[in-house]
């Protein structure tokens, strides 16, 4: 199974939309943790597989000599993974998806061997100028695609992935 199980008959729609108003989205108390909660579940339950949530994995890099180093003290936190969908999830809460947030996840997806990252907003609204037609859980469902390399002033190749917006 991979990720168009989720994206067939709108499920992953479905299931953010269903935790997104599980909590009252005009609540000013919820938070991105309370709706990692709700989806993980609902994504169980829809999907039958495991999800995990705030994964750790150790920052690393490599130095001019190509050898691995890892940063001391350094992080990165996956909010959700599901292996079985071969899928990476970065939850947010604010007013849209922005580039910040999907180039967080492209860096995730970049030192991961997950294939697809899902960037989920649930959006968090003024309540004096709520908009009823922006009460939503966005999301953008990307493929990691080729690999493209760099060169750069001194003739050193680098390798970046390029991601390919699925929906």
């Amino acid at each position: 199974m991979d990720i168009h199980y989720l994206l067939d008959d709108h499920k992953l729609k479905k299931i953010l939309q269903s935790t997104y108003f599980a909590l009252n989205p005009l609540n000013p108390k919820n938070c991105e943790d309370y709706y990692q909660e709700v989806f993980r579940e609902n994504l169980k339950i829809i999907t039958g597989m495991r999800v995990d949530s705030e994964i750790t994995n150790q920052r690393d890099t490599h130095n001019i000599n190509g050898e691995l180093v890892r940063l001391k003290n350094k992080t990165e936190r996956y909010d959700l993974i599901c292996d079985d969908l071969d899928t990476l999830f970065e939850l947010k809460q604010s007013g849209g998806i922005s580039d910040e947030y999907r180039n967080q996840m492209f860096n995730y997806l970049d030192k991961s061997k997950y294939k697809y990252g899902i960037v989920v907003n649930f959006m968090k609204l003024n309540n004096k100028k709520c908009d009823n037609k922006k009460l939503c859980a966005q999301y953008e469902v990307y493929e990691k695609s080729h690999v493209k390399e760099i060169k750069d002033m001194f003739g050193e190749y680098y390798a970046i992935y390029k991601y390919k917006l699925l929906d």
